[in-house]
């Protein structure tokens, strides 16, 4: 049923632009936190060093920038019932990762469905890794060190700073191009629509550093929970705003 990605991301497309204002407003209202705490300044200076490894890898390692990619793609699509079962990534033919969804059950399935969109355009939003060691070190106790966790947080933040503008700016394309097998396809920001990915990455990129920065300012998960319903109740305030047919 190809129509179904297509009426799932129809949408999804209102509900990003509504979250839009309310992501904004949270990432400076976190951003402003995290500012007041000692991590600020030696995860800022740790993201300069980050953004200049993110545009040397860019530009002299295209095999690990397929592998990350690739890799964001498949970490992001777990969580969505999308499980990756073939991973292939070539040093100057791209990439792929293929993904099955088990059987589920009729209301189940827009969580495969949604997860798509969300998982197509993690690698030109989402900072995998620094969100990975952000809660994997908050786990194991990194705190211990403050200053020192906060700049390897804050260098991971700054490469994918960096490299996810680079993959977006390389991968909005409507051209079909040969994949990792290759088969002729589009680019991610294509197969989900320009509209959508217009309204979603930044949404997600919005998000994501939201949560870095509640996570660095050692607010607590109850801050994340609190942050998430604040942009559902902005989202569903501008509902009235909606151009709809009276």
């Amino acid at each position: 049923m190809p129509w179904l990605p297509r009426l799932t991301g129809f949408l999804l497309l209102p509900i990003a632009a509504l979250a839009l204002p309310g992501l904004y407003a949270g990432f400076l209202e976190h951003g402003r936190e995290l500012f007041r705490t000692p991590q600020f300044w030696p995860a800022a200076l740790g993201a300069v060093p980050g953004v200049v490894v993110g545009r040397w890898v860019s530009r002299h390692a295209a095999w690990w920038c397929t592998f990350e990619h690739e890799l964001t793609h498949a970490v992001v699509g777990l969580p969505f019932l999308l499980i990756p079962y073939r991973f292939i990534v070539t040093p100057n033919r791209g990439g792929l990762v293929k993904m099955f969804t088990p059987p589920l059950p009729l209301f189940l399935l827009p969580i495969p469905l949604v997860g798509g969109h969300i998982m197509r355009l993690a690698p030109y939003s989402i900072p995998l890794f620094a969100l990975v060691a952000c809660v994997g070190g908050d786990l194991a106790g990194a705190w211990a060190h403050p200053a020192a966790f906060a700049a390897g947080v804050g260098f991971l933040a700054g490469y994918h700073l960096y490299t996810n503008l680079h993959e977006l700016r390389g991968n909005a394309s409507p051209r079909l191009f040969p994949d990792a097998e290759g088969n002729a396809t589009h680019g991610d920001i294509a197969q989900s629509g320009y509209l959508l990915s217009a309204a979603m990455i930044p949404a997600m990129s919005l998000a994501s550093y939201t949560v870095l920065a509640i996570l660095l300012s050692r607010s607590g998960w109850v801050v994340i929970l609190g942050w998430v319903m604040s942009v559902g109740q902005t989202a569903i305030a501008l509902l009235p705003a909606l151009p709809l047919p009276r």
